[in-house]
């Protein structure tokens, strides 16, 4: 089982860590997002929740994330969104080699809410032996467990099984920081009192050609979870 920052077993931001062969829908504007993916949040002005300290596991020496499409509503709330960019045929992305993921059209503006369509499926590799997990072996585990439910973006639900889903992510500037135990899978749904979605601490804001680094920060948190590998609550963001 693999678990994420705020809420547990809920994030994924995803966030934007898109392969090469991305196709781009356009947008109102001529700006150009442009993501890099990362391993490490050092340094980071993060817009989404941080989870906090380490829980005294091993750093990975590879953490591989497949991502869909990325997002992007003026509205914190999540409605109306602009697909920025698509990936023809998803892959695992090495996070660690820090990619150029891809780039797409999209309007300069201030989005309250992002939006990642991924495979609900983490793979990762310990960079040392603990417990039972083995130095260059690697494991994977979901985040959306059997019987969650997420929306995607086009409104089709998505039931989430033992096996690799499909499914969306949102970030929005409506939910609480200390909201606990919601579904991130689904969007925020009260303006007043959102139950759902995940805390995003700023708005992401495009002033021209923009470039962001998405990281998936995993140090310290692989570790042997009662005779099972797992990587335990991530930190991610922007930065």
């Amino acid at each position: 089982m693999i678990r994420f920052c705020r809420p547990v077993s809920r994030l994924l931001v995803l966030a934007a860590l898109l392969s090469a062969g991305i196709t781009g829908c356009a947008s109102d504007g001529g700006s150009t997002l442009t993501i890099r993916g990362s391993a490490t949040a050092t340094e980071a002005e993060s817009v989404s929740s941080v989870s906090p300290a380490a829980v005294g596991g091993v750093d990975p020496s590879s953490l591989k994330v497949k991502i869909n499409e990325f997002w992007v509503s003026e509205d914190s709330l999540c409605t109306d969104p602009v697909l920025v960019y698509q990936a023809t045929a998803p892959t695992y992305q090495e996070m660690v080699d820090e990619p150029v993921l891809g780039s797409g059209p999209v309007a300069d503006g201030v989005y309250p809410c992002i939006i990642v369509v991924m495979s609900d499926t983490i793979r990762f590799t310990p960079s040392a032996n603990i417990g039972v997990c083995d130095e260059g072996t690697e494991y994977s585990g979901g985040i959306c467990h059997d019987g969650d439910v997420s929306v995607l973006p086009d409104g089709t639900e998505v039931e989430c099984t033992d096996g690799e889903d499909t499914i969306a992510s949102y970030m929005s500037t409506a939910v609480p920081e200390d909201l606990e135990g919601s579904n991130g899978f689904l969007p925020p749904d009260d303006p007043d009192d959102p139950t759902t979605g995940t805390p995003l601490d700023g708005a992401f804001t495009i002033e021209g050609d923009t470039t962001a680094v998405m990281f998936v920060d995993a140090s310290g948190r692989i570790w042997d979870n009662e005779g099972t590998c797992e990587m335990s609550s991530a930190d991610a963001g922007f930065r």
